[in-house]
């Protein structure tokens, strides 16, 4: 019986412990938010976002784009409430609208890399922040990669893990 007892909590506690998190990925200064060269790197990002979150011990879900405005961010959250989660990851990639699109994706389309990335942890109960996150995307690092979604998917990966610090 000890055993049993033993096995249930090493097995229930950390189950009772993880959050539940939304992720809402978004660009801002792009032309088209729907350009398939710029979808295929969101995907990529949040791949690299959820996969972090997940392997910390996260139920992670995600939900259609964040644009930025504060009526979004509203209605973001409601969604996050309105599907169980606990926590909200707003990650908006910043573009120069004018900017090159040196980058090619796995089929070919032409991306530019974001000048930054910008990510907010928050709490949906209370839309209270809990951690917010800079990066600025670097071409060298980018180019270190055979496919620019192999890079947005790291890149993903080490804002997510920098957040759960």
């Amino acid at each position: 019986m000890k055993t049993f007892c033993l096995f249930f909590w090493l097995a229930v506690c950390p189950a009772l412990m993880a959050e539940t998190v939304m992720v809402s990925i978004g660009g801002e200064g792009l032309a088209d938010q729907a350009d398939p060269g710029y979808r295929v790197c969101f995907l990529a990002l949040e791949s690299g976002v959820m996969d972090a979150f997940f392997d910390a011990g996260n139920i992670v879900f995600n939900d259609s784009e964040f644009r930025g405005s504060q009526d979004e961010r509203y209605r973001t959250v409601r969604v996050a409430r309105e599907g169980g989660a606990s926590m909200l990851l707003l990650v908006r990639c910043v573009y120069n609208p004018d900017g090159a699109r040196d980058w090619k994706t796995g089929d070919g389309a032409p991306v530019g890399l974001p000048e930054k990335i910008f990510l907010e942890y928050v709490r949906v109960s209370d839309f209270g922040v809990v951690r917010k996150l800079e990066l600025a995307p670097s071409p060298r690092d980018a180019a270190r990669h055979p496919a620019i979604e192999r890079y947005y998917i790291v890149l993903g990966r080490k804002a997510a893990e920098n957040l759960l610090k």
